[in-house]
């Protein structure tokens, strides 16, 4: 058995890597690590920025910036942001919070939104706290990808010009009818410069009806301790065989107490994670049709280089 294939001369390059145990010749398009003509979007850029107004309990609004200097890739990216709340956890998509408190004096949860804009070099994330809310973010991790060329008919160069190139830097590979030594960051399918952006561990997670009033919930426990939460990703799976991830969030507050409910929320720790998915009011109601299956990925920490 093999599981690597690589022709660089030629009118049909190939540099082809499966997955272990399948032989590179009968792999199935999801058995692939690597393939010439699958497009990989590819992180560039990986950090943490500190929220300015960390540890602020007070209730008043707070709207503040940080910029960081990224690698400019030449086209706008793709930005992930991970909130990470005063608890030290990742909250994603969005948090969830309950605390008592009053009008007056405010209320003892955490309620923020966090986003980001690039411009050349410069990545700015913006952090807002909301009045009444007494707990402030801790910061968020950014992961920006690349935002590669997916449509349209190939390159103008046809088959004539070389697709990849291994040399000490590397290894890098263009799309169909582009040059690998002059394409463009959006043209390339493959590049060493990007970050393996790992996948630790998938699966599906069923939430029950348990613990929470308005919540059904489960933990996912992982297989070691990671230094730091890693990130986290989550999709629903409808009945109607396609995928939820809707960050809707609301805010309820009754009888002394402020509600931050998202629709679903992944509360990531060193161990494991949370999930939340609010419940299915019924008919009439905004939320039908609630998953309770639920498909996570878990990335690996190669991302903190």
């Amino acid at each position: 058995m093999k599981r690597g294939k690589i022709r660089l001369s030629g009118p049909a390059p190939i540099f082809r890597v499966s997955k272990p145990g399948v032989d590179v010749d009968t792999a199935a398009p999801n058995e692939f690590v690597a393939h010439e003509d699958f497009l990989f979007s590819q992180p560039y850029a990986f950090g943490y920025v500190q929220c300015p107004f960390i540890g602020f309990t007070g209730e008043a609004y707070r709207d503040e910036s940080v910029t960081v200097t990224v690698p400019n890739p030449g086209v706008t990216p793709v930005i992930h942001l991970f909130p990470v709340d005063h608890n030290n956890q990742i909250s994603f998509p969005t948090h969830f919070s309950e605390g008592g408190g009053n009008d007056q004096s405010g209320y003892a949860v955490t309620t923020y939104v966090v986003d980001g804009t690039t411009s050349g070099s410069n990545l700015t994330i913006r952090f807002r706290k909301s009045f009444n809310g007494l707990r402030s973010p801790n910061g968020c991790y950014y992961m920006l990808s690349r935002n590669a060329n997916v449509g349209g008919a190939p390159g103008p160069g046809g088959s004539g010009r070389p697709r990849m190139r291994i040399n000490k830097n590397g290894i890098k590979i263009a799309r169909q009818g582009y040059d690998v030594d002059t394409a463009a960051e959006q043209d390339l399918y493959f590049s060493s410069s990007g970050i393996a952006a790992r996948v630790f561990a998938t699966g599906l997670v069923g939430v029950s009806n348990a613990g929470h009033e308005r919540y059904n919930q489960a933990r996912v426990n992982f297989s070691k301790t990671f230094s730091r939460p890693p990130l986290v990703f989550a999709a629903g799976l409808r009945s109607d065989g396609g995928a939820d991830v809707t960050p809707v969030r609301y805010r309820v507050i009754g009888n002394n107490i402020a509600r931050i409910h998202p629709h679903y929320c992944l509360k990531i720790d060193t161990t494991g994670f949370d999930i939340m998915v609010v419940k299915d009011y019924g008919p009439g109601d905004f939320y039908v049709d609630v998953p309770t299956t639920w498909r996570y990925w878990v990335l690996d920490n190669t991302l903190d280089g």
